[in-house]
């Protein structure tokens, strides 16, 4: 997830601290096993994917084109690995990344706050501050009675 982990919401220039961690994900897992999944850049919104373009040259690492956004982009993610039980999916929203990788399978880290709020949209720090105000607290009771992840 690129939006809001970065310490400017929707910018393409990482800080050092995003491309080292970057580095270390690629020379763990592989360059062809590490990509960003944003639900600006590489999606519909993103005309002619100039988005995902900048982004892909600021880390290094594929930004994966989607037609629809997460939560409904599972075909997508499939595209670009089809083993969705080994994925983990890092991102900062409960209803849309930690949701999304629930339900295709997915191992889901979740942020609890972005590296900071300046540049974000209001209807999205509105959702976040409710998602970690009511339902985290409730997904967190009902988490531990699931089963691990495989």
């Amino acid at each position: 997830e690129r939006d809001n982990l970065w310490p400017r919401p929707y910018s393409n220039n990482p800080p050092p601290a995003a491309t080292r961690i970057v580095a270390s994900a690629v020379r763990v897992f592989g360059r062809d096993k590490c990509a960003v999944l944003s639900n600006s850049a590489g999606s519909s919104d993103d005309l002619d994917f100039r988005e995902a373009t900048a982004a892909e040259r600021a880390l290094g690492i594929q930004v994966i084109r989607h037609r629809r956004k997460k939560p409904a982009c599972v075909d997508d993610v499939e595209a670009f690995h089809d083993d969705l039980n080994t994925i983990a999916l890092v991102g900062d929203r409960l209803l849309t990344d930690v949701l999304f990788a629930n339900i295709a399978g997915m191992f889901p880290v979740h942020l609890r706050s972005p590296i900071t709020l300046k540049g974000d949209n209001g209807p999205a720090i509105a959702f976040r501050a409710i998602e970690n105000a009511i339902i985290l607290p409730i997904a967190l009771r009902l988490a531990a009675r699931r089963r691990p992840h495989e």
